[in-house]
């Protein structure tokens, strides 16, 4: 894809939250450890967006309600003792648990300078309220599309809709950054939209528009 013509057009730009963001160190670990509690590998894509139907398409109080929904789904026998660990796995974390990545601040302040920004992540409503206290995300985004406040996940087409109508833009000048290749870029491309790979741990290397740092979406944008 040439990066010439499209890019001159860009008003806007989207961005996903975890592991492009910020990240936390227990997050996928909490994610693997309840996966396993159940004989379920977190690394099974279907399972994996099974889960975040059940947590992360609508707001939750709390992790029990749809901990003993996915598996009633999955037809998992359960008792009181396995739904407190699984519950207590998913609880694992503080507002303090989670970063922001060294380059992504300024970055995004700069950028804020010249484009519209949004934020579209798939979250869980508590996790969510743990970031929002931990960051000022209203002071850089224009826009904060969360998954459970639209009632679908990513790569669903109606999550990139809902982000584009949170800064009053078209998909024809706007990019989406994102880390994952299936939820990210794959459903951005699948919109219709530019994507940008923010590739920090070097997986995709084949994939052109591509970077492994932040600061590097400036050769996109000039």
């Amino acid at each position: 894809m040439s990066h010439k013509s499209p890019w001159v057009m860009i008003k806007g730009i989207i961005f996903d939250l975890f592991g492009t963001i910020i990240y936390e160190m227990r997050e996928k670990q909490r994610f693997v450890e309840f996966a396993e509690l159940i004989g379920k590998d977190w690394n099974d894509y279907n399972y994996r967006k099974l889960y975040e139907v059940y947590f992360a398409s609508r707001k939750i109080p709390n992790f029990r309600e749809p901990t003993i929904a996915l598996l009633k789904t999955l037809n998992i026998p359960y008792n009181e003792e396995l739904i407190n660990k699984l519950v207590s796995v998913l609880n694992d974390f503080t507002p303090q648990s989670f970063r922001m990545y060294d380059d992504a601040k300024s970055v995004l302040y700069v950028l804020k300078n010249k484009y519209k920004l949004a934020l579209l992540t798939n979250v869980t409503s508590p996790v969510f309220d743990a970031v929002w206290q931990r960051f000022k995300l209203e002071n850089i985004f224009d826009g904060i599309v969360c998954s459970f406040q639209i009632n679908t996940v990513k790569p669903d087409k109606r999550a990139f809709t809902a982000a584009l109508n949170a800064i009053n833009l078209t998909r024809d000048n706007v990019i989406y950054v994102g880390d994952s290749f299936k939820e990210d870029i794959r459903g951005a491309e699948n919109f219709g939209m530019i994507a940008v790979l923010i590739d920090r741990e070097g997986k995709h290397p084949q994939y052109e528009n591509r970077i492994e740092r932040l600061h590097e979406l400036r050769r996109f944008l000039a």
